[in-house]
């Protein structure tokens, strides 16, 4: 018989066989030959899916836990912004009672210091209120310093417990002033909105240059003489006039400080 004929018989015999096994299986699993192949089928699509489907809940939890540390990141920085802010603060407010202790070394002139409780513009005007009143000696007219001694301001209102203060700056502020290298009044230090101050009413014949010192007179019953207001910035040419009149550059403000001197002159 030829090797081809014989080759085709052997197949058709595995065949054959193949068909008996699968019906002998048929039979002993009562009509499902290919049950047991669905669930290795289900076995071997479980195990190699499993470990992929197990990754989504990890990545969601993963997710979620890095939007977390990202607000607590943001929070964390929004909480040391406001500490840095609140020691900024506290070290100007101890730099200044620094000062204020300096000035009381160096002054013989009686004094108390005081603290800023509001600032408004009541009508206009340009003041604030401190926390010290006639029962602690304070009277309208009594000079306010800051830590430097510079004078920043006047006592126009007292009650019991508080003080009303205008700044230097307000434009119903009239204090009596002259130069440093004089001992006589030379003018009128007047508020002006802004920066300045003019010092008005200054006589023909003195000369005046920039960055001369300008300081209260001692004209007035509770300013002494020899305060710092500020530093002539320049001349206002005025032909016809029988004074002089000058811009003077203030560097203390009222409105900047916490603590302020309250002289008891």
């Amino acid at each position: 018989m030829p090797i081809q004929q014989r080759n085709s018989h052997i197949w058709t015999w595995v065949i054959a066989g193949c068909m008996v096994v699968l019906a002998l299986i048929s039979l002993a699993t009562k009509g499902a030959p290919f049950e047991w192949m669905r669930t290795l089928g289900k076995s071997s699509v479980s195990l190699s899916m499993g470990p992929i489907i197990s990754l989504f809940p990890s990545f969601r939890s993963s997710h979620s836990t890095d939007v977390q540390s990202l607000f607590q990141c943001q929070e964390e920085e929004r909480r040391l912004r406001e500490q840095i802010s609140d020691l900024l603060q506290l070290k100007a407010e101890n730099e200044a009672l620094r000062q204020i202790v300096e000035f009381r070394k160096e002054k013989e002139i009686p004094h108390i210091i005081a603290t800023l409780v509001s600032r408004h513009e009541k009508e206009g005007v340009n003041a604030v209120t401190i926390d010290r009143g006639s029962r602690d000696g304070i009277e309208s007219g009594q000079a306010v310093v800051d830590a430097t001694g510079a004078l920043i301001g006047t006592i126009i209102e007292t009650s019991i417990s508080t003080a009303t203060v205008l700044d230097i700056k307000d434009g119903g502020s009239l204090i009596s002033a002259t130069f440093a290298t004089h001992d006589i009044p030379l003018g009128i230090a007047k508020g002006k909105k802004g920066a300045s101050i003019a010092m008005e009413l200054i006589p023909k014949e003195v000369l005046v240059k920039k960055d001369d010192i300008v300081i209260t007179a001692g004209s007035e019953d509770h300013i002494p003489y020899g305060l710092f207001i500020g530093r002539i910035d320049r001349l206002e040419p005025r032909e016809n006039d029988l004074f002089q009149r000058a811009l003077v550059f203030s560097s203390g403000s009222l409105d900047n400080e916490r603590f302020v001197l309250v002289l008891l002159e």
